[in-house]
């Protein structure tokens, strides 16, 4: 068995932004992202459009363009999150794997340089939500194995999100 697995998808914006623009969005959205996910600040900010539309004050005269565009961003915060668990889907063939066994979170710069240097005092916790950093995929298998953490880049261009994981097989499937 090889020491990593790799998983890639893409996805096409216009498909989730009709998805979103219809009258159940939200749906979509929850049957993708957790719970935690949705309270991510960019989430929140991205998202609002379709979690919280009464919410969101829209001038009259500018709500078609500004609707528009709110869902324009939400479909391509949505197609990149979708795609990078999908590619996490593939890079984990040990498990079967649901989108809500998948957190998609970023990485905080300074646990990143925890490794190569001690944290200094009044640094925020591991736990506090971010917003930048590149991300990862927190993998919850469930059955009482642990959760694993994966590496993960997503890109877009146009009217494609992509996404691409790297997965390391748990000990217990190595040879």
């Amino acid at each position: 068995m090889l020491p990593f697995a790799i998983g890639n998808d893409i996805c096409h914006i216009p498909r989730i932004y009709k998805i979103l623009s219809a009258r159940h969005g939200s749906r979509f959205v929850h049957k993708i992202l957790t719970q935690q996910e949705t309270q991510q600040p960019r989430a929140r900010s991205v998202l609002q459009c379709i979690l919280a539309p009464n919410q969101d004050p829209i001038d009259p005269v500018t709500v078609g363009s500004v609707r528009n565009e709110k869902l324009r961003r939400a479909a391509e915060y949505m197609a990149g999150r979708f795609a990078a668990k999908e590619a996490a889907i593939k890079a984990h063939p040990q498990h079967s794997l649901t989108y809500h066994q998948i957190e998609i979170q970023r990485m905080k710069a300074h646990v990143m340089v925890a490794s190569q240097a001690h944290k200094t005092t009044g640094s925020p916790s591991e736990h506090d939500p971010v917003s930048s950093g590149p991300p990862i995929a927190i993998i919850h298998p469930g059955d009482g194995q642990p959760s694993t953490s994966a590496s993960v880049s997503i890109s877009h261009d146009g009217d494609y999100a992509t996404a691409v994981c790297l997965g390391f097989p748990t000990s217990s499937n190595n040879p």
